[in-house]
């Protein structure tokens, strides 16, 4: 527990040194005269974001479990910590996704906690690409393209798919060794992967529920990919305001795509 209050406050105190850095070279002056441009329209942003952070802390606790007595807004509260880390970090997740375990360790282990950080980012990637497919749609039947165009949302099409399929395999096989396997073969990154190699058991752990998700939940996962899915589409809503507040025209359908 000591050891866990030092690094949440050495996470704390780099965030706020990066925060503060990036507020003063931004300018205070400018940051505050940017939101006054925005206005009101500043509100039902933060209210936005407030629903899709609610709707990630969703999807996240359906892959822990239900049955597993977690607190929801415990759960909030570290996902958009883990964000906040993310952005503030020149690497993306290299603060967040520790971040998220190492609190989140404490309460249900571990294993587990690695699996379900490692099972929502797939998640959250997964649906990017569901959202990305269902854009091309929307294009598709709402503007007219081009023969080029046609060809163009056809490749683009078959590129997600492709991903999509990579990722539902993932989900079927494991992702843990095959990273480790990866990193193997990137002469810098050897020794990493062979430190990481060394904790056998706790990796098999992570892997065997990383599949077991997939393949025995299978409610709980379409539940998950649901509400990250449907977060992104409150999340183009956030795109619509902002135009709203600069005074351009545009309706929901395109600021979906």
């Amino acid at each position: 527990m000591k050891k866990d209050y030092k690094i949440n406050t050495i996470f704390f105190a780099v965030g706020i040194g990066i925060f503060s850095f990036l507020v003063i070279r931004f300018g205070i002056v400018k940051l505050i005269k940017e939101i006054a441009q925005i206005g009101l329209w500043f509100i039902p942003i933060i209210i936005v974001w407030m629903v899709i952070y609610c709707m990630n802390t969703l999807a996240w606790k359906k892959i822990i479990g239900n049955h597993l007595n977690v607190n929801f807004f415990q759960l909030v509260s570290l996902k958009i910590s883990s964000f906040a880390l993310n952005y503030i970090t020149p690497v993306i997740a290299l603060g967040g996704e520790p971040w998220k375990v190492m609190n989140i360790k404490r309460l249900i282990g571990i294993e587990r906690a690695s699996s379900s950080v490692i099972l929502y980012d797939l998640m959250h990637i997964l649906s990017h690409f569901f959202f990305w497919t269902f854009t091309l749609f929307l294009i598709f039947f709402t503007v007219k393209p081009t023969l080029a165009t046609y060809i163009v949302l056809g490749v683009v099409f078959i590129f997600l798919i492709s991903l999509i399929l990579i990722i539902y395999n993932w989900y079927k096989k494991g992702i843990v060794f095959s990273f480790i396997n990866f990193l193997n073969k990137i002469p810098f990154l050897k020794k990493l992967a062979a430190n990481l190699a060394k904790q056998g058991e706790t990796l098999e752990e992570i892997e065997r529920q990383i599949v077991e998700f997939y393949k025995t939940r299978r409610k709980d996962f379409y539940a998950s990919l649901a509400y990250e899915f449907f977060a992104r589409i409150i999340g183009s809503i956030e795109f619509f305001l902002i135009m709203q507040a600069i005074q351009i025209d545009i309706n929901l359908f395109e600021a979906i795509y």
